[in-house]
């Protein structure tokens, strides 16, 4: 049978780091990809909209909506731009 040891557990944190700092850092890598969730969805629902607001224009030969498809490229570039 094995024998259980007694020393404690080999901690895998960096050294002279305490718990608040690599909790801060977790958080910021958790916010990192929820940003990266969210704009693929906005990504998604911009070419989504694209493509609804082309095969429309397409289909009305000629008769497009300048103020739909401007707005369709101004919000997501609005939406993308750094703070």
């Amino acid at each position: 049978m094995s024998e259980i040891s007694s020393t404690p557990p080999v901690s895998w944190s960096p050294a002279g780091e305490s718990s608040f700092q690599l909790w801060y850092e977790r958080s910021i890598l958790a916010g990192l990809f929820i940003g990266a969730i969210g704009f693929g969805v906005h990504a998604t629902l911009f070419f989504w909209a694209f493509k609804l607001l082309w095969n429309q224009r397409q289909s009305r030969r000629g008769q497009s909506s300048s103020f739909t498809s401007s707005w369709c490229l101004y919000c997501p570039t609005l939406g993308t731009r750094p703070i």
